[in-house]
């Protein structure tokens, strides 16, 4: 035994020539695995020395897939509980508006009838999920930034957040006004309010269903985060589409020419749209 290894010597007479080959084995015993090596260090007449070694390797360190955003699960939670609260509360106390709101979404007489029907109960509940769907949408884009390792103006964590609420307020400030100039200037206010109350109808509508999304994503397994995030993005486009289908219906009713509908969708829809995806993703 030298130096806590055990070496075995052994000796056999060649049939060829006279020289004693000695095999000197040496062992080590290693928990993840072996390296062995082989060599003669005698001449080509000489008798050699063969030396069998095993060498312990350094073990893998397992490697775990964890999502970015773990590191933000406190907060995001306590966030996340804030939103469930509150849109539970609008459930029990305008459960009634609700329905109204989802019927309206797919039916246009439905969208129609609260359009033209005053009804100042449904004001709170209205104003209330105007305010969820900038709040659950930042914390959304908030969720797929961080995922795929994107940020704004080099923020990180809450800042980043505050700072993509601060974006869609002014995002959604800007739109109403442009589209009340527009609908001032060519004397079309009335069919212009009415597509923006079926813009913030959807919009409702969105942030409804986005919660559940946004409750899981910072929960579940990292491989599933971007079907999620896909999911919520195909929701997005779906309802949009639909809005861009029910303002074309509400131009062609009006007998507005096609000129005020490629105004309406290109200056003031889909532009400002690309504008604010290229600020989130450079």
């Amino acid at each position: 035994m030298i130096n806590g290894k055990s070496y075995l010597f052994s000796k056999h007479n060649g049939t060829a020539n006279t020289g004693v080959d000695t095999l000197m084995a040496v062992s080590e015993n290693a928990q993840t695995g072996s390296k062995d090596t082989l060599q003669n260090t005698g001449n080509a007449g000489d008798p050699g020395i063969f030396v069998h070694e095993s060498v312990s390797l350094p073990k893998p360190t397992p490697r775990k897939s964890t999502s970015p955003l773990t590191a933000y699960n406190e907060w995001l939670a306590v966030l996340l509980i804030l939103s469930v609260t509150v849109t539970g509360l609008v459930r029990l106390t305008s459960i009634k508006y609700l329905g109204e709101l989802f019927r309206a979404t797919f039916n246009m007489q439905a969208a129609n009838k609260m359009f033209t029907s005053v009804n100042i109960r449904n004001s709170k509940p209205s104003w209330v999920l105007s305010a969820l769907f900038i709040f659950n949408t930042g914390i959304f884009i908030f969720e797929a930034l961080v995922f795929y390792g994107n940020t704004i103006f080099g923020l990180t964590g809450f800042p980043l957040l505050i700072a993509i609420w601060i974006l869609l307020l002014i995002f959604g400030l800007v739109k109403i006004f442009l589209y009340r100039i527009t609908g001032f200037v060519f004397d079309t206010s009335g069919p212009t309010i009415e597509y923006l109350f079926n813009s913030s109808l959807l919009n409702k509508i969105y942030a409804i269903v986005l919660l559940p999304l946004i409750s899981l994503i910072p929960f579940i397994n990292v491989w599933m985060v971007p079907n999620f995030i896909k999911l919520g993005i195909g929701i997005f486009i779906s309802l949009y589409i639909l809005q861009l289908i029910r303002g074309a219906s509400i131009i062609l009713q009006n007998t507005f020419s096609l000129f005020y509908m490629f105004l309406y969708f290109c200056a003031l829809e889909i532009l400002p749209l690309v504008i604010f995806y290229m600020i989130l993703i450079n």
